[in-house]
């Protein structure tokens, strides 16, 4: 079956990644996968390697939407995986009108955040969708009242395997204890509530480092804050494996969150986390976190301090975050979109008979 994936492009991002691993995740399912682009990126943008065939094009290019259709045609399409309400939308002009279009399905990844101005397009878009899923429980809710329609939830997955091979440890006797944060530098994942809360740590004489990982917009301004903090240290990007094998608990004080891999990867590495109070957070991380209020930095330093100094709640937490991850593998997100897109297409044989 000859699956494409279409998204903006490969910068480096949770979706990026997700669509890129389902791609090379289905390839070993029996699966053709393609990856095709419609946003280009500048040649200083970092990016990931694609695991499949990948075609980038230009959306904004004079008959986009007739080249869209003759890749597809000339590629022999079954299903296109729009990941991203937005991708929807795009895929939406492409086929309409066209009788013996490949089928279609829509994940939403993210909130619509700044798109609520093109609702009534993405409203439009969504119904023309044969399937639709979601990240999490709260976007499906979300989606499945602007679609007037079903929204599945299939949360993200990861390989498990190599971060299970971590031993996670507390610090030895003299050595600072680990955070860390693991995202792109972009307000809206509040870094600078981290810096904060470690602050109040460092005041109250505790011993430790904010670790932050990531580029993104807020580069210039999480630097400047960090180069009067010996405590706050930026990796900039990362191997998240290499990155998370010497930390202790992992943080994720965001606004808004989908199904991030970092908190599934730093959870299969034995790390307990500390995030924020969202729906989707909650059902992802369960027993494994503690959960503060959005912005509320002063209740985050507690529940750090709290952290360090039970060393009996964070081995518990540690091996419930294990547990959880081994349940968000990788393999088990790819067999369910491998059996929704066997479905879908079916049905679409279906029907045009």
């Amino acid at each position: 079956m000859r699956i494409a994936h279409f998204l903006p492009n490969l910068t480096v991002g949770g979706r990026e990644r997700i669509a890129n691993d389902l791609a090379r995740a289905g390839r070993a399912l029996g699966q053709q996968p393609m990856l095709v682009g419609y946003e280009p990126v500048a040649a200083n943008i970092a990016t990931l390697t694609p695991q499949v065939e990948y075609v980038q094009l230009d959306r904004h290019d004079a008959g986009f939407v007739a080249k869209l259709r003759d890749l597809f045609r000339r590629e022999r399409i079954a299903l296109v995986h729009a990941h991203g309400h937005i991708a929807a939308v795009h895929l939406a002009q492409a086929i309409q009108g066209w009788a013996d279009r490949p089928a279609s399905l829509a994940t939403m990844h993210l909130g619509m955040q700044g798109t609520w101005r093109w609702l009534w397009s993405i409203r439009r878009a969504l119904r023309a969708m044969d399937g639709l899923n979601a990240v999490s429980n709260d976007l499906a809710t979300t989606y499945a009242t602007i679609a007037g329609r079903a929204v599945a939830t299939i949360p993200n997955g990861i390989e498990c395997a190599p971060y299970l091979a971590i031993d996670p440890l507390l610090p030895f006797a003299g050595a600072p204890f680990r955070f860390a944060m693991l995202s792109r530098l972009d307000p809206v994942k509040r870094h600078i509530d981290a810096v904060h809360a470690a602050d109040r740590l460092i005041e109250r004489g505790s011993d430790i480092e904010l670790h932050i990982a990531g580029e993104g917009a807020m580069s210039a301004q999480i630097g400047d804050l960090a180069s009067t903090r010996p405590w706050v240290r930026l990796a900039g990007s990362v191997d998240p494996l290499a990155f998370l094998s010497d930390k202790q608990v992992f943080l994720m004080p965001s606004r808004a969150e989908g199904s991030p891999l970092a908190l599934i990867e730093a959870m299969a590495s034995g790390l307990p986390s500390i995030v924020s109070d969202l729906p989707s957070l909650r059902a992802l991380a369960g027993d494994a976190a503690h959960f503060v209020a959005v912005a509320h930095h002063d209740a985050m330093a507690d529940e750090m301090g709290q952290l360090m100094t039970q060393p009996t709640q964070w081995r518990a937490m540690s091996r419930r975050a294990r547990s959880r991850a081994k349940t968000l593998d990788l393999s088990v997100s790819s067999r369910r979109y491998c059996a929704i897109y066997a479905d879908l297409v079916a049905a679409g044989r279906a029907d045009a008979a």
